[in-house]
């Protein structure tokens, strides 16, 4: 039960987050303590509760840190694979954004085929595309494995699937949760592939999500539109595959003809592939 009231807590507001942390600086040390823990193995549903106590401290700048420090990545690493804790998880990984080492040692660690893996799982797909996203952002040795692994063609159908799930006429913004942004999400582990691979077969794999990318790049505010020409961009070096879906829709010419440095000549990419009437 104090399992269930920590991550409630934690969940109530980002001051309890902060307050918490403040109060028990080493809880995620101890939170990571207790789900690798063998002599004392827990419940399925209090390792459930602790796992995502740890997401929430991850979702804070400021005990971010001591998540990555107390052992917790390697914990969240080895529960991707475990059911239904596989989404608490990833959502803990997503939250961590890890770079540099803290990233390498994860894709060292075999990170990589899990999330793909997961976005086959209805349950947790939408926060392991996330936290997919931000593996593979800037880093084009995991783009390049996860387009190996299939990514992109998973990836594609998400997003669609994603997508025809909304009302059709609502505007696409970044709420901060990974379940409602998850066509955000998606796109950018898609548009981080997809530029960073960047050859014919990466363009082709997601080549079925280029209407999804207009969708969102009509239809989205701000950074989202962004994304949306950044990912346009990537797939116009292929522009057979942009042509047929562009010219359906009229408002891209005027998000492209509104985009600045740097995404301006990503933005000509993409207005040289809409049809002149």
């Amino acid at each position: 039960m104090a399992a269930v009231g920590l991550a409630n807590i934690l969940e109530d507001s980002p001051e309890s987050v902060a307050k918490v942390f403040l109060e028990i600086p080493d809880l995620p040390r101890r939170l990571a303590f207790l789900l690798t823990n063998k002599k004392q193995p827990l419940e399925t549903s209090t390792r459930r509760h602790l796992t995502r106590a740890i997401a929430l401290l991850a979702s804070r700048e400021a005990s971010r840190v001591s998540v990555k420090e107390s052992g917790a990545p390697e914990a969240l690493l080895a529960l991707t694979d475990q059911g239904g804790l596989a989404m608490e998880a990833s959502r803990g990984l997503l939250n961590l954004a890890p770079v540099a080492k803290d990233r390498d040692k994860l894709l060292k660690k075999g990170i990589l085929p899990k999330l793909v893996t997961l976005l086959r799982s209805p349950e947790a797909r939408d926060v392991a595309a996330g936290a997919l996203a931000n593996f593979t952002a800037g880093s084009k040795a995991a783009a390049v494995e996860a387009a190996r692994l299939g990514a992109l063609s998973l990836l594609a159908s998400q997003l669609k699937q994603a997508c025809d799930s909304r009302d059709e006429n609502m505007t696409y913004e970044v709420l901060g949760f990974a379940e409602n942004d998850a066509p955000v999400w998606i796109l950018a582990a898609i548009a981080h592939i997809v530029d960073l691979v960047d050859t014919p077969g990466a363009r082709r794999d997601a080549g079925a999500a280029v209407p999804c990318m207009c969708l969102l790049t009509c239809q989205g505010e701000g950074s989202v539109k962004e994304l949306g020409i950044f990912a346009l961009g990537a797939m116009a070096k292929s522009p057979e595959l942009l042509r047929p879906t562009v010219a359906d829709w009229p408002g891209l010419r005027e998000a492209c003809a509104a985009m600045s440095s740097p995404l301006l000549d990503r933005a000509k990419l993409v207005q040289r592939c809409i049809p002149v009437y």
